[in-house]
This record gives C-alpha cells, sequence and structure tokens, in this order.
C-alpha cells in the first residue's frame, strides 16, 4: 500500500463541504512555510459566493499527498496561478 492509500478524506470534512455547497465552497492548499502552521501542509476551506471568505475548516498534514488525499472526493484542481501568494500551492473547487 503507497502512502497516500493511507490516507482518506475525513467525513467531518466531506459532511460540511457538501452541506455550504450553495456559497461554493473551494479549497487552497498552502505550502508548510506558512507562520501559524510550520511544516506543515495546511488546506482552508473558502466560501466563494456571495464573496471569497475564508472558513476555520482545515486539513492539516505531513505531505501534500496526505492533504489531498484528505479534501472531499469529486473537486477539480485549479493548480497555481502565476499571480498566487507564494505560499499558495494550489486550489481545489
Amino acid at each position: 500500500m503507497s502512502e497516500s492509500d493511507a490516507f482518506k478524506p475525513d467525513p467531518e470534512h466531506v459532511e460540511i463541504h457538501f452541506f455550504y455547497q450553495k456559497w461554493l465552497p473551494m479549497w487552497t492548499i498552502y505550502r508548510p512555510t506558512t507562520t501559524d502552521y510550520p511544516g506543515k501542509w495546511l488546506a482552508r476551506m473558502f466560501f466563494t459566493l456571495p464573496e471569497s471568505k475564508p472558513t476555520s475548516v482545515l486539513i492539516v498534514g505531513d505531505s501534500l499527498e496526505e492533504v489531498r488525499a484528505r479534501l472531499p472526493p469529486g473537486l477539480f484542481n485549479l493548480n497555481r496561478d502565476e499571480n498566487d501568494d507564494p505560499v499558495i500551492e494550489e486550489t481545489w473547487i
């Protein structure tokens, strides 16, 4: 079994994501250089409607693969935009 097979979406994050579907939630993954979680990969759920707003819903992991594996299923990776803050790895919607 590979390392990514060991991680599964957290049922709580899946439930929260789909409960707030009308606010078009998206997840931004941050590189392990943030000041609040140094050395950890972090995904934060944002609401995008009616305006972009961060939530307190977080996924914290030791690797990018772990955080990706724990995201709710069915999301699409928007990849990194050249104008993103350097700490942002990618966004999923």
